[in-house]
């Protein structure tokens, strides 16, 4: 059943990314955010896959490094570092404002509720954390290597390939080591680290050429 929700996810994400392709750089920054605001919300979230665990928010945030990159594709490297800000700051306002809310105590009859919102945002912090920390730093380091890529006339599959595998080595490292030291064993987290790591490049492998294709399609117009 994981196996059939997360195709679903990526076939949907994949989509979004091909239309991306169209699209002016404000809908990438809104594409960035919501999926970072995803990861966010959801990537405390353990699931199995194939025998194995691993957190739910990996697609999302894959989806939102090759929207970034797109991004660069299309309108520069400094875009890019807007998306990152317009991102961190989306997410991070959100999370205070669900903080805040969550303070707030109703009525003996919303008792359960108010125990309900917590429950399931009481990990968005750390996850918060450690999402936002670990995409500032590792898309920094994507964003040039990406640019530097194009300069030296990479093709485009192999450069956003690169970049992603890259960026998600160094991420999957970061996000799961703040995120899960502690809540999980060492075994299990080097398990997820890596099953992580397999589904973020094995999903921009996969969507790459459609987006390929995308963009060829719409040169030609």
């Amino acid at each position: 059943m994981n196996t059939i929700l997360i195709l679903v996810i990526a076939i949907i994400e994949i989509l979004c990314l091909i239309e991306l392709v169209t699209l002016k750089k404000e809908w990438h920054y809104g594409f960035i955010s919501a999926n970072l605001f995803l990861v966010t919300l959801l990537g405390a979230k353990i699931i199995s896959f194939s025998s194995f665990i691993t957190n739910a928010g990996n697609i999302f945030y894959v989806s939102a490094v090759i929207g970034m990159l797109l991004l660069i594709e299309a309108h520069g490297k400094r875009s890019a570092f807007e998306s990152i800000l317009a991102a961190v700051l989306n997410v991070g306002l959100s999370i205070i404002m669900i903080g805040l809310v969550i303070g707030m105590r109703g009525p003996g009859s919303d008792r359960v509720f108010d125990q309900a919102l917590y429950t399931l945002f009481s990990p968005m912090p750390r996850i918060a954390f450690a999402s936002l920390s670990s995409f500032v730093f590792t898309q920094s380091i994507a964003i040039y290597f990406f640019h530097w890529l194009k300069e030296k006339k990479t093709a485009f599959f192999s450069r956003l390939i690169l970049a992603v595998l890259l960026s998600q080595m160094l991420d999957s490292l970061i996000f799961f080591s703040v995120a899960f030291s502690g809540k999980i064993t060492s075994d299990a987290l080097i398990i997820s680290v890596l099953l992580g790591l397999c589904l973020k490049v094995g999903f921009a492998i996969i969507a790459s050429p459609f987006i390929i294709v995308r963009m060829n399609a719409v040169a030609k117009i």
